[in-house]
């Protein structure tokens, strides 16, 4: 797709952008901004004008959720608007979506990084927007996978 590095290009300009839970603030020269995993997304995709099924992510944005939001919800939502992949055929630019316990609460892109996948994310324990490798521990939690 042709938004894919693009997606990447942009996705990166936001590492560095604090954690912030329902924020979609991306970090500038005067501000660490804030953001959440999906707030990243919308962020993104807000910048390059991507529309999902004829929407902006933008319109579709519900904050109505807690920390740990409803995976059940999220995964309606995401294969609403988004197109479902295998997971076996992801590229950078596309959306994971991550479990950490039994329910997936947690959204990423995929990047290219040292000659591999990697993944661009809002990561709490980070306490921001980071990139690093796509290994086993985190391909292990992947239970969803989309383009845009």
């Amino acid at each position: 797709m042709v938004y894919q590095s693009a997606i990447v290009v942009e996705a990166r300009s936001w590492i560095g952008t604090s954690f912030h839970h329902q924020g979609r603030v991306k970090k500038n020269a005067t501000s660490k901004g804030g953001c959440d995993c999906i707030g990243l997304i919308i962020g993104v995709t807000s910048a390059l004008g991507i529309k999902c099924k004829g929407y902006s992510l933008a319109q579709l944005d519900n904050k109505n959720y807690s920390k740990h939001p409803d995976g059940v919800s999220l995964k309606a939502a995401l294969d609403e608007y988004l197109t479902p992949i295998p997971v076996n055929s992801i590229q950078p630019g596309d959306v994971l979506l991550i479990r950490f316990n039994k329910e997936p609460q947690h959204v990423a892109f995929v990047g290219d990084y040292g000659g591999g996948l990697s993944l661009i994310h809002c990561y709490i324990q980070a306490r921001g927007v980071v990139e690093h490798v796509l290994d086993d521990y985190w391909m292990e939690r992947v239970v969803g996978a989309y383009s845009l």
